[in-house]
């Protein structure tokens, strides 16, 4: 863990604070939702290429992004039913987005 010291206005500090964490997590949803499109796991169905297609991400606010699948079975496929198992895509591709982020050294 790092220790920061800051002076100066607070308010000026928090705007900072928040533009940079809205940048980076516009990125990790950026990449992430890119890396979702990829060929999906072993045994998810992969006819029409119509979950790919529904892979987006928007904010609501720089500290509020989501990242989501306008598909009607998107979430079936990463949570998993009673009669199905889970097919994650859309975890997996976070993960591998904050990974990716981390080589690049943007933290």
């Amino acid at each position: 863990m790092t220790n920061v010291t800051m002076t100066g206005d607070p308010r000026k500090i928090l705007a900072h604070v928040e533009k940079q964490t809205g940048a980076w997590l516009g990125e990790l949803c950026d990449t992430a939702s890119e890396l979702a499109k990829r060929p999906p796991p072993q045994g998810s169905p992969y006819l029409t290429g119509n979950n790919r297609d529904s892979i987006g991400f928007d904010h609501d606010n720089p500290l509020s992004w989501r990242i989501f699948t306008r598909s009607s079975y998107g979430a079936w496929l990463e949570l998993g039913t009673s009669r199905m198992a889970a097919r994650p895509y859309m975890a997996p591709a976070i993960q591998e987005a904050a990974r990716e982020m981390e080589r690049k050294g943007v933290d």
